[in-house]
């Protein structure tokens, strides 16, 4: 991970935004940002760009907009289903995390959020494409890097991949030690 300081100050972070596009980079994002400590103590929020759904609204030529508005809350809904399950799936809890899913650009929703929650940390994954994809067509993360003024943490797949499988691997040791736990318990029941 690098850290990104637009900022002066020698407190801890107090807000913390995670960008989500809702992929499994988004989950090791959340296992980094959680191992780096930087959301105990700190308001912690997801903004999730729901970009999709503004880029489909033109195919809708001949639906009522009460069937678009329906389309819309189910794909917010869906969005922050997703957001729970990664969320937890990271080892942070869901009920003390806001959620803003946005329909804008992916640059654009991050920008609004992080101004209208005073964060004073971004946290963004890097590109899974290529360096010659991301020079001609441009990346969220660089594009908040240079369009920013909150401090941003931006964390690489091979960070994020790593920060999920160890947090995997730990899970299956706790699994494991329960049920040998368990097994223990059953043999002293049985022997006394």
């Amino acid at each position: 991970p690098v850290l990104v300081v637009n900022r002066d100050s020698a407190n801890p972070y107090e807000h913390v935004l995670l960008a989500a596009d809702l992929s499994r980079m988004s989950i090791g994002i959340a296992h980094v940002t959680k191992e780096l400590g930087l959301v105990e103590g700190a308001r912690a929020a997801v903004v999730h760009a729901l970009q999709h759904a503004r880029g489909a609204t033109p195919y809708f030529a001949g639906i009522s907009e009460s069937e678009v508005g329906k389309y819309r809350r189910a794909l917010r809904a869906r969005a922050s289903d997703e957001i729970d399950t990664l969320l937890t799936s990271a080892g942070l809890d869901s009920a003390r995390v806001s959620f803003f899913p946005q329909e804008n650009s992916p640059f654009r929703a991050i920008e609004q959020v992080a101004s209208r929650t005073g964060s004073d940390l971004v946290v963004v994954g890097t590109s899974r494409f290529p360096l010659f994809k991301r020079v001609f067509i441009g990346s969220v993360s660089n594009e908040v890097l240079r369009g920013i003024e909150h401090d941003v943490l931006v964390i690489s797949p091979v960070a994020a991949r790593r920060a999920h499988r160890k947090a995997w691997i730990a899970s299956q040791r706790r699994s494991l030690d329960e049920a040998a736990a368990g097994l223990g318990h059953l043999s002293s029941a049985r022997s006394g």
